[in-house]
Parts: structure tokens; C-alpha cells; sequence
């Protein structure tokens, strides 16, 4: 009889009762589960089942009394079925919450070893890993899981808090907005998605959010510092300091680290709000209640360095209070250092700082990290704060070896120094934020300064040496209130770079000096651009007076959120207790003022007292704005008199208030003489030792190198000599020095001639020389540059040349500031390693120097095209055209400029007219045929003559001289190599990358060929898709011709054709057998260059593809079918697309919005005036409608076509919004509108995968076809590919208004793609692997494969014959040798140099010395090695010297130096000189 048992009056079989007790968990109805399952155990003590429900029902009611007792139920469910997955995964869910995490992921992982499906037990481990901090693992399981876990809200906050904690805040944005479609009054979402509006510096969004959590019942009283935080960042400080006090206030217990952070955010606000006792206050508090916390001790200090109340030696006994509590417990970590003494090596020096970005000590860091010498300095920057995106922190990185240290502890950041090795260690920070001085504490390395980011001494005993000068230290003034030796630098103590985070200002024209403001104004106007804080109530009496004394003068002041009522209020308050009337004051909000532009509006600057302006100077008299400074008793107060004295103005500076006052009423009561200052001043300051970057690094190197010289003294006990100082040879000059100098001559003309191999031998053989002049280092640096330039990007090596170069052009720039061509060479090789900014600058003082350099002009017009400065680009090569009408350079960048502007047919003009002046400029034909492709003003059949005459000069230019050595095996193992310069993250990423990681691997191997600078996250997946990757950047194209050669490619494919990274001349040497374009391939192509093509045909079969004779087209390429013309992989980067609702089919954005939005995400070239007049023409047409553009144009230049037919900015969007992906663009547009006459292929892959047709305009000129052939292919080209240009907006406009047929293509147009296998990579893959194949078969059956088979054989019997040379074996290697000589042409000279060798070494001098003669003119005439060609001479000298012709051998071992140096052979040349007798051959 079964069991039966009575629960809430019913009664119910144990079966029945534990169907319920699972109903009750599932509706989370735990507490009544617990009953009820107690209820069923009564009757059924043995249920596993039971014990299982039961101890889930105790362990998810959170209560700590009911863990034990839950443990336990699930434990015996466990043992009473050890294999069931769902009891293991139970019981690791209960270890879990209970804190045993590694019993728990063992569990976890014994669960899905039972049942690797199991969802639960997958799901469960994820989030055990998001508890444990494995967030990167846990991500990748829900990713994995969203496909699989109905509760996708639960997936969708677990995905974003794991984003969150890996600092990707942007895609955990994503994931808890998508989130909070599904539960927008979630406040713990609302919360979270604030937060990472916060992190991304979003405050006003992030305060909604969190407001609209608090509205949704959020009670987390931290939600208050939260919000106070964000008033704060904005500047709302007086309701940041009412939410952070009700925080502090509140009943509610506070941790003592929330309350720590809350009074440190509340002692900032105080400080904004000029509450500086009560700031004071706060952070005594803090330092009583917090002393333990170092940090905060830091952050007091830096309070108490502002207050003039506090004098020096007091403020010095809290500094070394700060070192008695956090370094001395640390002092027993220092020593044991492992450094090699060497005082003369290269050294390591580590600058650690939170401020390598965008910030003020940047201004001062990156000039000097910039211009260290990399030869004598490896410098490493230890970064404390990451920011994402900075240009600073980006140009910093690129100069040193960077190490992240942001979430590293004191201990691990002086251990990695130590093992870093670091000799000499840099602090940046002294007590500011993010500072690391407790790994200094520790002294992890054994010399230790503090420089620049502090105006005091650390304190520390650890840190060795503060950086000054003897402006802001003089000698014996400050030295018993330092724990550092001071470290005096001759003149500046830094070198001032202006405008760092945004160098392209300084070409802008809008920091050009302009007239001083009283000329216009009628009156004076004292300003002061300081952080209000550092203006004192004494500060303020003094500029009251000077206010007085200069009638109608005014004071401008920049103020943080100058225009809130509240800041404002205080200012005022301040300004009228000091006497100065309101009606002279002028409040200007900095947020309004870009960096610089308000000191076009102020005449003379006042500098605040004690505290000095630091950057702010800097700022003001690179403005040429006269500063006024009072010099006090403190580094602080003696920044002003550093910087201005610098400058060349000492006279500026007094240490008298009524001084002070003088000075200014002085310079006020001219106004004529104070214009001549201004425009004089920014001459005067950029050749100043305050911007003298170079000369201040190389001042600080050498007080760096003294210094470690005296400690390797220390180490090793003795005494090192000094080292030699260089200085420019004087005085009577000897015969030596004269030849030296005669030496440097000749290295001009040959660098005029470009004969670099002899420039570098004589270069060589000067460079004994003691002492080099400019002229030598600017020639020696040109001539590094073109080493470096001959060598791969890539290379060490060729870096090696180039930082060399770098050294000796600021060499130059260190002895003569005014060296405009050294400048102008700088920025070339600062172009060629894509450092813009830097190179910008280079320019900059180039044309400072010389405005009529056209080197400097063109460059510079370039720059600013990058930066989408067309006009200003422009206007540049209008100058180097009037300077030299002649020079096809001017053109060719003129067309370059225009191309990128979008105005392709001016872009003809000019590189027609570079052709023109340059007929034969291969670059130039180029660049005409490049810009042809994206205009429709010529004819199809000129612009074919035009390809075909292009294809003729590169064909005369370039003559293929190296035989093809590939096997002609139809059936092998092909070598394909892809060559292109855009292997990074671009829209064709999603063809070609898929294509590489799927090819078969037992068809092909692949070789990457990298012609480009861009290198990214994808090169790693590159990497492992491919055999090999080689960098071709800066390669000549025989180099990379070589390159594929003897790399044996059997198929070489260009991914690109013309434009920047054109491989057209690299493939005119007809190094690759089957040589073809992909996918780029519809456009006009010259003869000869590629030999086979890729022809679409679909439906293709298999036994199509196994043909091995192909059709020729009319150029005489042979074409090679294929099923399909590409293959694309939609969300490549972002898989977890796939799953998210946003990224399926959805409503019509027309039907949502009310009005219609086209879109286009086009930029460059592709954009053409042309199309923008058609598309302003369509909003016309259509006035509701409206435009979005993804671009970097600016949106001045589109609306210069939009505004003058009337169409309202408001209806033409730009975005560029780096937080989306290409995909977000398409979710608001209804219609895409197709570029013209270059169509964007990649565009319309990717809108019609999202379910948004594509309006293309098809013309004759083949590049107009590709996006019409795409939509012919899946069947849509009737309703959305126009022929006719004057149709294109009626078209547009009659597909806008049907949105029934667009809803349908939304819904259907993906599926159209896959129908199509277009997206099918993997068979897209196969077909394009036989293609290859049938192409390579064709080859292998031609006459040009029988002459590879030919010269392969030769190859043999020349290594053959190699062999029998090793082995001494003479006469087999003479008879190899004469069987090559039987064969064909191409190796008869390798072949003749080993046969005459061969003679040569049997002892037959006469025979020898014949063959050798002839082997030399063959070799000679085929232009072969170098290395080749000398030891071949080498060889016919040892014959003459054998038969006694020794002039001969003389002659023979001097040719041999031409082309490759040899001390060796010098010997030789000495020895014959001297008539010596006896045989030379060893």
C-alpha cells in the first residue's frame, strides 16, 4: 500500500508530495518547500530526492543557520547517487554559497564530466568563477550559454559584471542596457549601468541612472557618494557637498573605507568651493583617523604645500613624518642590488607616474622621454593610471618600453623594477594622485630621483636626488629642508612642449600670435588663468592695486564652471573683500575656453603669489603674453622667475610686492611697446632653454651618466677616469682634420647623387674621426635613414638605423636650433614611423625657421590632410607650387589632398599635370590611374588607354631578372602568398580573414606578405592562420620580389591595387608563377601584371573546377572560375551578436521615428562631392527625411554642399562613436545608399546581413558594378541598382515611401545572403582552394613551367657542385659546374664564378683567371648579389697574383670594396702594396 501524507489538509502519495515541494522551488516559494519536503522525510527517510529538494529550499532562503543542515540533505543525495550531474551540481551550488569555492569548481567540473551538456552545471561554474574573480573565463561560458539559458536577463547582468571588472565598459554598457529592455525598473541595473557611465566619464547620463535607481527602491546609501562623485566631475560642487555630507551623516553603519573615500571626495569638493580651513580640517581628520592609509597622508601633504600659513620647516617635519611611518618599515628591502657597474653601458632609466597622458606634467615628461638617446638610455615608463584612447599616453608608449602597473601592489611593482633592472628610477607624482612613493620606499633600484610632479621634498631618504635648477633652489637656500640632494640642472629644470595632447593646434592658426588686445579693446586687460585656489586674499590686494593705477583696466579670470552661480558668487566675494570693483572683473568658465585661446584675450598675465603658475606660465608666454611674477621663499614661488628668467625676461620678476605692482603698470602704460613684446615673445621663448628639448635632455643625460659613474665608483672601490667630453674641433686645423673634412664633402655629393653604398663606405671610413661636425651627423643621419628604409619595418634592424638617425639629427638640432633641412629630415622619419604629431612639430620649426622650405610644405600639407585640414593642406601646396611651378612632388600631394576631400576630378587634374612634368614617374601614373577610379569624367576607353600606357612604363621599368624556381607538380602542396597593406581590422577583414583561418591546410600553405604600417588584435589570429608572416613596409620592390621568391609562391594574390599600398610594381617582377587580384577585382587592370583572373560563376561544379587548360580574356589572363565571388563572416569580432535581439530582424526605424533615414558609412575618396550633391538633392526631394554618416569629414565640409540648397543640419547626422560597431549604424537606417562610382562592396555586405537594402548606382566603369553584381547575385537588383544617374533620386524616392516592400526586405535579406552562401565561409573556402588549384594546373602544363623545371635542375647541380667544394673534391665540382653551363641562361654566372674557383683552388691560375673574368661580366650584366659579385673578384685577384699579374690583382680586390667592405682584402691591398712576396691564397 503506498505511502500517504498529509500537508496543508491534503493528503497526497510521497510521489506526489515531492512533485509539489519541486513546484515550490521552481516558484521560489522556498520557505514552504522546506515544509513540505520536511513533511515527505517523516515518511520517506531514504528519499534522495527529497534530501536534495530539501537542502536546495534551506540554501536559497539566505539564511546562515540553515547552511550547515543544507550542506548536509545535498551531501547525501550525493552519496546516495554519486553519478547523478544534477546532485553534483546541487551540492557545488551549496558549497558555493557557503564560500568553499574549490571544493565547488571541482564539483562543478565532476558534474559536467558526468553530462557535459548539462546547462546548469556550466552556468553555475561561471558564475562561481565571476565570485572568484575569473572573469575572463566566466564571460566565455555565458557567451557560450545565451542560446541556452531562458532567463537571459540573469545572462545579460552576469556578462555585464564581468565586462565591468575587466575594464571593458563600453560592452558591458551593452550588455546591461540590453538588460533593461527586458526589466527597465531593475534598480540594481540602473545602478550598474550608471557605473559604467561613470567610467567612461558620461556624469550627467550616469546621474540619471542613478537617480533612477534611488526612484525604483534602491536603499544603498553609497549610491549617495556615487552621485556625489559625478556633481563633483562636472562641477556641481555644492550638491556634491550636500550628497556626500547626508552620506556621512546619516545613521546608516559606513565601512571605514567608503567613509575614508567619502571624506577625501568631500575634502576636494571644500578645496573647489574655496573652503580651504575647512579642506584643511578634513584632512587632519583624515590623517587622525586614517594615518595607516598612505594615500591619504600623501593627499594632506599636497593640501598643506598650498598654505601660506605654513612654513617651510614645518611642512618639512610632516614630510619626514610621512617617511618615519610607511619607509622605515620598509628599509630593510634596500640593496642587494645585481646592476653591472659599467659606468660607460647603456643604461635603464624608469620614470613611474599616473600622468603619462593628457595632463599637465605630460607638457614636460614627453619632450624629455621623446629626445633621450636610445642608444645610451633604454627608458621604461611604469604607468600607474590607464587612459583609454589618450594621444599623450599613446606617443609616450610608442618611445619606451611600457609596463601597466595599475592594479599591481607597492611590492609587485618594486619587484618587477628590480627585475627590470633599472638603473636610475624617476618619480613624476612626489604626494599627488595615483603616486607610488611606497615603491620608492622601497628602493628598488639603486639611484632614485624625484622630478617635475611635485613642488617639495618627498620626505623620502629612498629617493636619492630632487631635479631644480638655481632659479626655484638656489644654492644654500634649500637644502635642510630637502631629503634629496639637489640636483641643479644649468638653466631650466625642464623643457616645455605646448599643446601635447593636441599638437595639430599649433598648424591650425589658431594659437598664431595675433595683435596685443588693448589695440582693439581700448583698455588693458590683466588675466590670470591659475587654478583659482592658488590666488591668495594677498594675491588679490596686490593685483586691487594695479587695477587702480591703470585706469579702465580689467582683470579676467578663468574659473572652473566659472558660470554657475554658486563658483561664481565666491569669486566675486574674494575679488570685492581685496577692494577690487566688480565692474573690472571679467569671470570666464574654462570649460568654455579651449587650452591657450583665452590668452588671445589678455594682455598682460599676472603670475599668483605663493603659489607660481607652473604650466600656466608656460602656456602664457608661448602665447607671447608678457607674465608679471612675484618670487618668494619657496620652489612654489620661485616657478614663475625660473620660467620667465628662461625665457629672457628676468626683468619680469621682483621679490618686492610694490615691485610687482611697478612692473605691471609698467608694461600696461604702452601699449605700442607691449605689441612689440608680444610679437617678439614666441620667437624669443621657442629658442629659449625652456623649450629647448633637446638640450635639456642631453643636460640631464650627462647629469644622469655623472652620477652613475659615482655609484659604480662606490661599488667597485676604485677610481674610473673621467669620460671624454666632445666639443666641436677649433682652433689650427691639422692635415687630418682637413681630410676629414674633404670626407664630408664627398658624402654630400654622393647623398645629392643618391650613390648611398658609397656615401655608407666613406662614412666608415671617417668614422674614427674624435669629434664630428653638423654637417657630417645631418649626412650620416640621411644615410641611416636610407639603410633603415631599405630594411622591413619590421626589422629590428632597420629600427636600429632609424633611432641612430633620430640621435644624429638632434646632434645637429642640440649645436644649431635653426638647422631648418635637419628639422624637415626629423619630421620625414617621424612620417615614415607614423608619429604625426611628433612629425607635425618637426615641420613646424623647420618652417619657423625657413616658411619657403618646400620639403617642409609638402610634408606639412600632408599632416593636415590626415587630419581632414583640407583647406590649410592646400593652401600649402599652393606655396610649394609658386616656389617651384616645376615640381610634380607639389602635384602629386595637391591630388592626394583632393582624393581624400572626396573631389576626385580636381585630383586628376593635378596628377595628370605630376605626369606631365614627370612623364616616366611610375608613382605618378600611379597615383593618376588611382584617382580615375573614383570619378566618371573621362570615358571608359581613356581611361583603359590610360592603364594600358601605365602597364607599358611599368613593364619597360621594371624587367623580371630572377628565375622562377617553383616545382611544377600539379598535384603538390601549393605556397600562396597574399600581399597586401591592410592585414588589421577593416570591413575586408571579414572576407579575408575567414578565407585564411578555413583554407585546407593540406591544399595550401599560406604566406602573408604585410605591405602596410597597421598592425592590431588581429594579427595574432593571422598569425596562427598562416605559415608566416612578412613585413614588407619600406622593402624596394626587388627586395620583396626576392622576398617571393625564395619563398617559392607558387600563387600570389594583391589584395589591393592602386592607392597607398599599391603591389602592382612588386608584381610587375613576375615572382609568383600564377600571379592573380582578389577580391578587389573589379576594376580596370593593366596587361601583364596578373596573369590569371577570378571568374564568378555559379552553381559551379566540381568537376568544372578540375579542368587544366583555362580560357584567356581579352588581356590574355587566364580565368579561373569560382562558385562564388566572396564569402563573408558577419559579427566576426563580436560573436555574441548572434544572440542579441537587437541584431535580428526589427521593425521598420521609419515606422518608429515618423520619417525616413538613409545611411552610408563611406569616408575618403569614396565620398564624393558628387554624391553628397545627390544626396542633398534627395532631402529635398524629401523634406522629412534624413542623412547619417559614419565619416571622419568634418561636418563643415559636408554641409558646404547640404546648406546651399537649403537642408538643415539638424536633418544630416555624423557619427563616429568608437563605443559602437559597424553593426549599431544600420539599427536607425531604413535605406543604404551606395557610394559612387567606387562602390563600397563591404557596406553592402554588411547592411543587407542587418536587413537594410542597399540603392547602389551602376555605371560602365567596372568599379561602379560591384555592390549591382552582389545584389544581382541574390535576386534584388530590379528594385535596388540604377543605371541612370538622372533616375537616382526619383528611384530613392519611390523605394523611401513603399514601407510595406521595405519591412519586407528587412525581414528577408539576410536570409537572401545565406541562400546565396555568401556567408558560407567554410565552403566558400573550398571552392576558392580548387579555383587556386585549377590556375596552378594551367601553369604546370605551360612552356614557363617547363623553364622552372629547367632552372630547378640547374639549382640541384649548382648545390650539388657546392657539396663537392666543401669536400675539396675539385674535379667532381668542375664537372657539375660544366653540366649547369650545358643547361639554360639564368645561372651561367653563379655557375662560371664556381668553375673558375674550382680551377683556382686545383692551383690553374691561367684557366682560372679566364673564367673568372667572364664570370664577373655575367654576373655583372644580370646585376647579382653584391656579396656574390666581390667574392668573385676576389677570387680572379688571387689568380692574377697566382700568374703574377699583381696590378691587375690590385685593380681586381679595390673593385671588390665597391661592393662589399672587407678588412681582410685590405690586408690583401697592403700587402701587395708594400711588394711583398708569397702566396696569398690560405
Amino acid at each position: 500500500m503506498a505511502i500517504k501524507i498529509n500537508y496543508a489538509g491534503q493528503q497526497m502519495s510521497v510521489a506526489q508530495g515531492i512533485e509539489q515541494a519541486k513546484e515550490l522551488i521552481n516558484k521560489k516559494q522556498f520557505v514552504e518547500a522546506e515544509a513540505l519536503a520536511r513533511t515527505v522525510l517523516k515518511r520517506a527517510p531514504k528519499s534522495h530526492v527529497c534530501k536534495q529538494i530539501l537542502g536546495i529550499a534551506l540554501a536559497e532562503q539566505n539564511d546562515p543557520g540553515k547552511k550547515t543542515e543544507a550542506l548536509e540533505m545535498c551531501t547525501a543525495a550525493v552519496e546516495a547517487q554519486p553519478d547523478n550531474p544534477n546532485y553534483v551540481n546541487v551540492l557545488a551550488n551549496v558549497l558555493g554559497q557557503v564560500g568553499e569555492f574549490e571544493r565547488a569548481e571541482k564539483l562543478y567540473m565532476r558534474a559536467l564530466a558526468l553530462s557535459p551538456g548539462l546547462p546548469d552545471a556550466k552556468y553555475n561554474l561561471a558564475k562561481l568563477w565571476t565570485a572568484t574573480g575569473k572573469f575572463s573565463e566566466a564571460r566565455d561560458v555565458f557567451q557560450e550559454m545565451l542560446p541556452v539559458i531562458s532567463d537571459v536577463l540573469d545572462v545579460y547582468q552576469n556578462l555585464g559584471a564581468c565586462e565591468y571588472s575587466l575594464g571593458n565598459y563600453k560592452q558591458a554598457m551593452l550588455w546591461f542596457k540590453l538588460a533593461l529592455g527586458y526589466d527597465g525598473d531593475n534598480y540594481e541595473l540602473h545602478k550598474n549601468y550608471a557605473l559604467c557611465l561613470t567610467q567612461l566619464h558620461d556624469y550627467p547620463a550616469a546621474l540619471h541612472h542613478f537617480n533612477v535607481s534611488l526612484e525604483h527602491g534602491n536603499t544603498d546609501y553609497t549610491l549617495l557618494t556615487n552621485i556625489a562623485y559625478c556633481h563633483n566631475a562636472i562641477g556641481e560642487y555644492s550638491a556634491a557637498e550636500e550628497f556626500v555630507e547626508a552620506y556621512l551623516n546619516s545613521d546608516q553603519e559606513i565601512l571605514s573605507g567608503d567613509e575614508l573615500n567619502s571624506l577625501t571626495l568631500l575634502a576636494g569638493i571644500k578645496q573647489s568651493l574655496g573652503k580651504d580651513q575647512e579642506t584643511n580640517k578634513i584632512y587632519q581628520q583624515i590623517v587622525d583617523k586614517f594615518g595607516d592609509q598612505a594615500w591619504a597622508y600623501s593627499n594632506y601633504l599636497f593640501t598643506r604645500i598650498f598654505l601660506d600659513i605654513e612654513d617651510q620647516e614645518s611642512l618639512y617635519e610632516k614630510h619626514v613624518d610621512f617617511s618615519r611611518r610607511y619607509e622605515e618599515p620598509v628599509k630593510h628591502l634596500w640593496g642587494g642590488y645585481t646592476n653591472n657597474p659599467d659606468p660607460s653601458r647603456k643604461l635603464k632609466i624608469g620614470y613611474v607616474s599616473a600622468d603619462f597622458f593628457s595632463h599637465s606634467v605630460s607638457y614636460f615628461s614627453l619632450p624629455l622621454i621623446a629626445n633621450h638617446d636610445k642608444n645610451q638610455f633604454e627608458v621604461h615608463c611604469y604607468s600607474a593610471r590607464e587612459v583609454e584612447k589618450d594621444p599623450v599616453m599613446a606617443r609616450i608608449r610608442r618611445e619606451v618600453v611600457w609596463h601597466d602597473i595599475q592594479f599591481k601592489s607597492f611590492e609587485q611593482v618594486a619587484d618587477q623594477i628590480r627585475e627590470d633592472q633599472i638603473d636610475l628610477l624617476v618619480d613624476l607624482s612626489g604626494h599627488t594622485g595615483g603616486n607610488q612613493l611606497l615603491t620608492f620606499a622601497r628602493k628598488p633600484a639603486p639611484i632614485q630621483f624625484t622630478w617635475i610632479g611635485y613642488p617639495f621634498s618627498t620626505g623620502l631618504k629612498a629617493i636619492d636626488y630632487r631635479i631644480v635648477d638655481n632659479y626655484i633652489e638656489p644654492e644654500g637656500v634649500s637644502e635642510h629642508i630637502s631629503s634629496e640632494k639637489l640636483l641643479r640642472i644649468d638653466g631650466c629644470f625642464c623643457a616645455y612642449r605646448p599643446s601635447v595632447s593636441r599638437p595639430h593646434r599649433l598648424t591650425s592658426g589658431e594659437l598664431d600670435v595675433r595683435p596685443t588686445p588693448a589695440l582693439k579693446n581700448g583698455f588693458i586687460t590683466f588675466g590670470c588663468c591659475n587654478n583659482f585656489n592658488k590666488v591668495s586674499a594677498f594675491t588679490l590686494e596686490m593685483w586691487a592695486k594695479i587695477l587702480q593705477r591703470v585706469p579702465g583696466s580689467k582683470l579676467l579670470l578663468e574659473i572652473a564652471n566659472g558660470t554657475r552661480e554658486d563658483v561664481r558668487l565666491g569669486v566675486e566675494a574674494k575679488v570685492l573683500a581685496a577692494g577690487i570693483d566688480l565692474a573690472q572683473l571679467i569671470i570666464s568658465d574654462r570649460k568654455k575656453n579651449p587650452q591657450y585661446m583665452l590668452y588671445h584675450d589678455i594682455d598682460i598675465v599676472l603670475d599668483p603669489y605663493p603659489c607660481n603658475g607652473g604650466t600656466t606660465t608656460c602656456d602664457a608666454l608661448f602665447m607671447s603674453v608678457p607674465v608679471v611674477s612675484l618670487e618668494g621663499d619657496r620652489f612654489m614661488s620661485r616657478l614663475g622667475a625660473s620660467f620667465i628668467s628662461n625665457a629672457g625676461h628676468p626683468e619680469w620678476v621682483t621679490t618686492l610686492p610694490e615691485q610687482y605692482i611697478e612692473i605691471a603698470c609698467n608694461l600696461a602704460s604702452d601699449v605700442q611697446a607691449l605689441d612689440r613684446v608680444r610679437q617678439n615673445l614666441r620667437h624669443q621663448v621657442e629658442t629659449s632653454p625652456m623649450m629647448d628639448e633637446i638640450g635639456f635632455a642631453r643636460k640631464l643625460e650627462r647629469a644622469y651618466r655623472k652620477i652613475w659613474r659615482d655609484w659604480c665608483v662606490s661599488q667597485v672601490g676604485e677610481s674610473i677616469d673621467a669620460l671624454p667630453e666632445l666639443e666641436e674641433h677649433s682652433g689650427e686645423v691639422n692635415q687630418a682634420y682637413a681630410t676629414y673634412l674633404e670626407h664630408v664633402g664627398q658624402v654630400r655629393e654622393l647623398v645629392a647623387t643618391e650613390d648611398w653604398h658609397r656615401a655608407v663606405l666613406l662614412l666608415q671610413e671617417i668614422e674614427a674621426q674624435p669629434v664630428h661636425t653638423i654637417e657630417h651627423d645631418y649626412y650620416a643621419a640621411l644615410v641611416k635613414i636610407r639603410q633603415g628604409k631599405t630594411i622591413s619595418m619590421a626589422s629590428p634592424i632597420a629600427n636600429q638605423y632609424m633611432d641612430e638617425a633620430v640621435v644624429l639629427l638632434r646632434s645637429v638640432l642640440e649645436r644649431q636650433a635653426d638647422h631648418a633641412d635637419a628639422w624637415v629630415a626629423l619630421g620625414d622619419l617621424q612620417m615614415y614611423r607614423n608619429r604625426y604629431e611628433e612629425a607635425e612639430i618637426s615641420m613646424l620649426r623647420a618652417l619657423k625657421f625657413v616658411p619657403d622650405n618646400v620639403r617642409a610644405l609638402l610634408n606639412m600639407a600632408l599632416l593636415l590632410s590626415a587630419r581632414h585640414d583640407w583647406e590649410r593642406a592646400l593652401a600649402r601646396c599652393q606655396h610649394a607650387k609658386q616656389l617651384n611651378p616645376e615640381l610634380a612632388w607639389a602635384y602629386a600631394v595637391e591630388a592626394k589632398i583632393y582624393l581624400k576631400q572626396g573631389d576626385a576630378t580636381a585630383a586628376v587634374v593635378s596628377a595628370e599635370r605630376a605626369c606631365q612634368i614627370e612623364p616616366d614617374n611610375i608613382d605618378y601614373q600611379e597615383l593618376l590611374l588611382s584617382c580615375l577610379m573614383y570619378t566618371d569624367s573621362w570615358p571608359v576607353q581613356k581611361i583603359q588607354q590610360w592603364v594600358q600606357s601605365y602597364g607599358q612604363k611599368l613593364r619597360d621599368a621594371i624587367k623580371p631578372s630572377m628565375p622562377l624556381l617553383n616545382t611544377p607538380l600539379p598535384n603538390k602542396k601549393l605556397k600562396v602568398g597574399l600581399i597586401s597593406g591592410h592585414f588589421y581590422d577593416n570591413p575586408w577583414a571579414y572576407v579575408w580573414l575567414p578565407l585564411c583561418e578555413l583554407i585546407s591546410r593540406t591544399e595550401v600553405e599560406l604566406f602573408v606578405y604585410h605591405h602596410g604600417e597597421s598592425i592590431d588584435h588581429l594579427m595574432h589570429r593571422v598569425k596562427r592562420a598562416v605559415h608566416a608572416v612578412r613585413y614588407t613596409r619600406g622593402l624596394s620592390t626587388e627586395t620583396v620580389a626576392a622576398l617571393l621568391v625564395d619563398d617559392q609562391i607558387d600563387v600570389l594574390i594583391a589584395l589591393d591595387a592602386y592607392g597607398e599600398y599599391s603591389t602592382l610594381p612588386i608584381l610587375a617582377h613576375r615572382a609568383a608563377p600564377v600571379q592573380m587580384v582578389w577580391p578587389q577585382k573589379d576594376i580596370l587592370l593593366p596587361d601583364g601584371v596578373f596573369n590569371y583572373m577570378l571568374v564568378d560563376q555559379p552553381g559551379l561544379d566540381q568537376a568544372t573546377l578540375g579542368v587544366t587548360h583555362l580560357a584567356s580574356d581579352q588581356h590574355g589572363a587566364k580565368q579561373a572560375p569560382i562558385s562564388l565571388p566572396l564569402a563573408y563572416q558577419p559579427f566576426m569580432n563580436n560573436p555574441e551578436f548572434h544572440n542579441m535581439s537587437i541584431f535580428q530582424s526589427q521593425a521598420l526605424p521609419a515606422e518608429v521615428n515618423g520619417y525616413v533615414t538613409f545611411g552610408s558609412q563611406a569616408d575618403g575618396a569614396h565620398l564624393t562631392k558628387d554624391m553628397l550633391q545627390q544626396w542633398a538633392t534627395l532631402l529635398v526631394r524629401m523634406p522629412t527625411a534624413r542623412l547619417k554618416l559614419r565619416t571622419l569629414m568634418p561636418k563643415e565640409e559636408v554641409m558646404n554642399v547640404f546648406e546651399p540648397l537649403g537642408v538643415d543640419s539638424e536633418r544630416v547626422q555624423l557619427v563616429n562613436n568608437p563605443r559602437d560597431s559597424r553593426y549599431h549604424f544600420y539599427l536607425d537606417v531604413d535605406i543604404v545608399l551606395d557610394t559612387y562610382p567606387a562602390s563600397n562592396l563591404l557596406q553592402t555586405l554588411e547592411a543587407l546581413w542587418m536587413g537594410v537594402p542597399v540603392l547602389t548606382l551602376c555605371g560602365a566603369l567596372p568599379q561602379s558594378q560591384a555592390s549591382a553584381n552582389l545584389l544581382k547575385h541574390i535576386g534584388v537588383d530590379r528594385d535596388w541598382v540604377v543605371h541612370d544617374m538622372s533616375l537616382y533620386v526619383d528611384h530613392i524616392s519611390l523605394a523611401a515611401h513603399n514601407s510595406a516592400a521595405l519591412q519586407d526586405y528587412r525581414c528577408q535579406l539576410r536570409g537572401k545572403l545565406e541562400e546565396a552562401g555568401l556567408t558560407d565561409c567554410v565552403a566558400f573556402a573550398k571552392s576558392f582552394a580548387a579555383s587556386l588549384r585549377a590556375a596552378w594546373m594551367d601553369w604546370c602544363a605551360s612552356d614557363a613551367a617547363k623553364e622552372a623545371q629547367q632552372l630547378h635542375l640547374q639549382q640541384e647541380l649548382l648545390s650539388r657542385a657546392g657539396e663537392y667544394m666543401a669536400q675539396e673534391n675539385y674535379p667532381m665540382a668542375s664537372a657539375t659546374y660544366l653540366d649547369v653551363l650545358k643547361l639554360a641562361d639564368p645561372l651561367r654566372g653563379e655557375a662560371m664564378y664556381g668553375l673558375g674557383l674550382a680551377h683556382l683552388m686545383q692551383g690553374d691560375g691561367e684557366t682560372a683567371q679566364a673564367l673568372l673574368v667572364r664570370a664577373v661580366s655575367q654576373l655583372e650584366q644580370m646585376a647579382g648579389s653584391p656579396v656574390m659579385l666581390a667574392d668573385c673578384l676576389v677570387s680572379l685577384a688571387h689568380a692574377c697574383h697566382m700568374i703574377g699579374r699583381d696590378v691587375d690583382a690590385i685593380a681586381y680586390f679595390k673593385h671588390s670594396l665597391a661592393y662589399q667592405d672587407s678588412e681582410q682584402v685590405k690586408s690583401w691591398l697592403e700587402q701587395l702594396g708594400a711588394g711583398r712576396d708569397g702566396v696569398l691564397l690560405h
